[in-house]
């Protein structure tokens, strides 16, 4: 689904082979995927392990999903390698985040 979402959103003047290209593609549907993912249960035991693990999954979910609501240079660029437009990406993967 996302690959399909970031093939249809690349300019058609770019050659598909370029494999720096692919590559970027590839980082972009994986900030995506970590951005859509559901947030994490809360913990079960109380031990200290598990807070610390509820805590660090948060904020790795809040950092990945600030990365397309925030408007940064890094999204941009990384949209501009991967040969596709942020606008459509920012508005699907924001669309998709659980409220």
């Amino acid at each position: 689904m996302l690959l399909r979402l970031i093939a249809g959103a690349t300019d058609s003047q770019i050659p598909e082979d370029n494999r720096d290209r692919e590559l970027w593609k590839a980082v972009l549907v994986q900030a995506m995927e970590d951005a859509i993912c559901p947030d994490p249960p809360p913990p079960v035991a109380s031990h200290n392990y598990s807070r610390w693990v509820f805590r660090r999954r948060v904020e790795w979910l809040r950092e990945s999903r600030a990365y397309f609501q925030d408007s940064t240079p890094d999204f941009e660029t990384v949209c501009d390698y991967a040969g596709v437009s942020p606008p459509p990406i920012r508005r699907w993967v924001l669309g998709k985040i659980p409220t």
